[in-house]
């Protein structure tokens, strides 16, 4: 049986606010370090 939209829906939700998460942690890592040291570690 198909899971109902709001179940379906809800957590696709929860897997894109880890997603946002994420990445606002490394964009708040990268502005934490000096910006050439930042461009030597890529």
């Amino acid at each position: 049986m198909k899971e109902p939209w709001y179940r379906d829906f809800r957590r696709r939700f929860v897997e894109a606010k880890k997603g946002w998460q994420e990445r606002k942690r490394l964009k708040d890592l990268a502005e934490a370090e000096p910006y050439s040291e930042t461009l030597d570690a890529v």
